[in-house]
């Protein structure tokens, strides 16, 4: 008992607690994308939303199947499978809705750099990745950390 309260009180004072991190959405600093309605993301996730209020083109990037983050951007965005994401990009592709699949990054470090590098980018990175190199999305008028934020990685 003593020896587990001392493990959780050094897991504490590290900050290595493990808990449930928010997905933070991110676009280059100068993407008039501020605060979206979770309904619009889903929306512009799905390629159904192209453009921002200026007229910059949005383009979706996800991560690899398998990450947590992609699996928290399918449950809380897509409110998809894996399975479902493939055949809906598939099928938007083979119908000329949309141009091409959304391409897959392997890293956060690489999600950030195509966010702040490719105008427009719009990708999603846990909120303890993030850094000043891409600028956060807010959804419904909350920032990743905020109590009630939608979109949460287990």
């Amino acid at each position: 008992m003593k020896r587990t309260l001392l493990l959780l009180g050094s897991l504490v004072l590290t900050g290595s607690v493990l808990r449930a991190d928010d997905l933070a959405i991110i676009v280059a600093k100068g993407v008039p994308l501020e605060d979206v309605a979770l309904s619009d993301l889903v929306k512009i996730f799905r390629c159904e939303k192209t453009a921002a209020s200026d007229g910059t083109r949005l383009t979706i990037v996800a991560r690899e199947k398998g990450s947590a983050e992609r699996a928290a951007a399918l449950a809380g965005i897509y409110k998809f499978s894996d399975a479902a994401f493939e055949k809906y990009f598939m099928q938007q592709v083979f119908t000329g809705a949309v141009a091409a699949a959304p391409k897959i990054v392997a890293s956060a470090a690489g999600m950030k750099k195509l966010a702040a590098s490719a105008p427009g980018t719009v990708a999603y990175v846990r909120a303890s990745d993030l850094d000043d190199s891409v600028k956060v999305v807010k959804i419904d008028g909350l920032a990743p950390g905020a109590p009630g934020y939608a979109l949460k990685i287990n």
